[in-house]
């Protein structure tokens, strides 16, 4: 089955590719990446991420909304919906986490 991952990430640029390195190596075959955020950051995270754009691994998508946006409701909720909402119907296994976690498989060749 097809393990893909969704994150929601602002001023991660430096653990990025050691962070979509790791999960390729566990598994994962798609990585559906949300910048969160009104302003650009400016640690080079395109530069990291676009080789992954280029080959498809990575689907990243630019999410404007502060932590929370009108209507009271939490951008990195909004941002999971979104996720679910777009892959809904698909096959697959579909995982919620942050950059700085790490999923291990003890029984992953």
């Amino acid at each position: 089955m097809k393990l893909s991952v969704c994150m929601m990430f602002r001023s991660d640029a430096r653990y990025l590719k050691e962070w979509v390195c790791f999960h390729e190596l566990m598994g994962v075959s798609k990585f559906y990446l949300y910048h969160q955020g009104t302003t650009e950051s400016q640690d080079g995270w395109q530069d990291v991420l676009q080789p992954y754009i280029a080959q498809g691994i990575v689907d990243l998508k630019r999410w404007p909304y502060a932590f929370h946006h009108s209507g009271g409701r939490n951008a990195h909720i909004d941002a999971n919906q979104d996720c679910i909402d777009r892959l809904k119907g698909q096959d697959g296994f579909l995982a919620f986490i942050d950059s700085d976690e790490m999923l291990f498989s003890p029984r992953y060749d």
